[in-house]
């Protein structure tokens, strides 16, 4: 597996990875774009996509946590299509 680094160009990719790995919980542009321009400019943020020979098979984010930002305190979503959950355990351990 390979995290890429997020580039803007990536932004429709990364929200039609959020509504299929998670549909209860379906985003927007405006939700990410809210969200993005939510962060302290000073916080810590990391976005990957998730390949598997040369599939995307998730998006993997890290920021700090919005209901109870602490220091040093960093929130992990690990978003992953289905068909591919099992390689979640693998991607936590790297």
């Amino acid at each position: 597996m390979e995290l890429r680094a997020y580039e803007a160009a990536d932004f429709k990719t990364y929200i039609w990875v959020c509504n299929h790995a998670d549909p209860a919980r379906p985003t927007t542009k405006a939700r990410v774009t809210h969200s993005d321009t939510n962060l302290e400019p000073d916080a810590l943020r990391a976005r990957f996509l998730i390949l598997e020979s040369g599939q995307l098979i998730g998006a993997l984010n890290l920021e700090p946590p919005r209901s109870n930002p602490l220091p040093n305190k960093l929130r992990l979503q690990l978003l992953l299509l289905h068909g591919f959950a099992d390689r979640g355990a693998a991607l936590c351990a790297a």
